[in-house]
């Protein structure tokens, strides 16, 4: 990963980004984590950059969530952060805005 980030093309933001990353392995995004007896549903949305995840989003939208989409990639909250914070914004008041 370190010197390529999908959609960052500012140089600075780049390097800053590559500083930081680190590989994890696999084990991390396989590990499944119990839901506690009586724990009460939250209050959820989904936030889509781009077209990778829109099966997720629609069945998001099935169960009655707010959904929104930018146009980037995996890391736009880096690329465009002031976007990401004002769609999480419009979809947070859509949440409360819900029965």
């Amino acid at each position: 990963m370190p010197g390529r980030h999908v959609g960052v093309e500012d140089e600075e933001r780049r390097s800053v980004l590559a500083a930081e990353a680190r590989a994890l392995p696999l084990a991390v995004y396989e590990e499944r984590f119990p839901v506690s007896p009586g724990w009460p549903p939250a209050p959820a949305a989904f936030l889509r950059f781009g077209e990778g995840y829109r099966k997720v989003a629609a069945a998001m939208a099935r169960r009655g969530w707010p959904v929104a989409e930018l146009q980037g990639e995996h890391v736009h909250m880096v690329v465009d952060p002031a976007a990401v914070a004002a769609a999480l914004m419009g979809l947070a008041d859509a949440r409360c805005a819900a029965p």
